[in-house]
């Protein structure tokens, strides 16, 4: 599944490189903030059903080890992406958060 959504990815920057309007782009822009909000929801959505699977489980809200494990993978892609290992730290860091906050209002 991550080699599609590589190549999809690699796809879309040549299709990229070879538009250069101002419009078209901020346009294509928009189209992929509205797709990371998209994910986000389902995401959103998913956390909340670990979540009431923890609460029936009685399992603590947080997990390190997948935290972890999160963290690590974020970090390996994001590289072969090239993107800043900072800002990939700092974004998995807040989706963590909101993730267990999330988790924690179903307790």
């Amino acid at each position: 599944m991550v080699a599609l959504v590589f190549i999809d990815h690699i796809l879309l920057q040549e299709r990229i490189q070879q538009i250069d309007d101002l419009g078209v782009l901020r346009q294509q822009i928009n189209t992929l903030d509205t797709q990371l909000l998209l994910l986000l929801a389902q995401r959103k959505r998913l956390v909340e059903k670990i979540g009431r699977l923890k609460a029936q489980s009685q399992l603590p809200v947080q997990d390190s080890g997948r935290e972890q494990f999160v963290h690590q993978q974020w970090q390996q892609f994001g590289k072969q992406l090239g993107l800043d290992a900072t800002f990939i730290q700092q974004l998995a860091d807040i989706i963590l958060a909101y993730s267990r906050k999330t988790q924690e209002r179903m307790q």
